[in-house]
């Protein structure tokens, strides 16, 4: 049962950190590296809410965690430094 919360959580957060950034140019490191933080803490935190206290469901987990790692995904990457002109160029060549 809790593998199927960590799959949740890996699924949020690797959504975001992987797909999203190969099609958003603004995407930034700081948004990965906090959406991970998040999603890493809230499937820990959420495992001990719905398994241990059973105050959670599991279908209330995935949205606590797909929401928060969308909030710090694109909150965060728009708050920080975009990535130079030079490296969209290498990441993004002819993809335009």
């Amino acid at each position: 049962m809790f593998m199927g919360l960590a799959a949740m959580g890996l699924g949020a957060i690797f959504f975001f950190v992987t797909a999203m950034s190969f099609y958003w140019k603004r995407a930034t490191k700081w948004g990965a590296f906090w959406t991970v933080v998040y999603g890493t803490i809230a499937t820990l935190a959420g495992g001990y809410f719905v398994f241990t206290k059973k105050v959670l469901g599991m279908a209330t987990m995935e949205f606590i965690l797909l929401g928060g790692c969308f909030i710090l995904f694109f909150f965060v990457s728009l708050m920080t430094k975009p990535p130079s002109e030079e490296l969209l160029k290498r990441l993004f060549e002819g993809k335009d």
